[in-house]
């Protein structure tokens, strides 16, 4: 969703943990930045403060119906060939996914996305 929202560019990320939370910041090349607000705790919304270059943030629970999406993708993807995604906005995701990983392990302390 950050990727989708954002777009390709992460250079950073810091994850600080607060109770059972995680409150990660993803910092771009361009200035922009999103934060993302992750609880262990089944039931607990998804969300997603974004914040582009005018300065403003947004906050933006996350709710989709993702699965019948990907279904529905998979089966045109099977039909038609063509990709339903944009490849180097998958390798992004996984890159800021990686360096946040890494980022719950050294709370506190920027992890640069590679």
């Amino acid at each position: 969703m950050v990727v989708k929202t954002m777009g390709i560019g992460a250079k950073a990320v810091r994850a600080e943990k607060a109770g059972d939370q995680y409150l990660m910041r993803i910092d771009y090349k361009n200035g922009k930045f999103a934060n993302i607000v992750f609880d262990g705790n089944y039931g607990t919304p998804f969300t997603i403060m974004p914040c582009g270059e005018d300065g403003k943030t947004v906050w933006k629970m996350v709710e989709s119906d993702s699965f019948n999406g990907l279904m529905t993708a998979i089966l045109n993807f099977f039909e038609d060939g063509k990709l339903p995604f944009d490849v180097n906005e998958t390798l992004e995701v996984m890159k800021v996914r990686d360096a946040l990983i890494k980022a719950t392990n050294k709370t506190g302390k920027w992890i640069k996305v590679k």
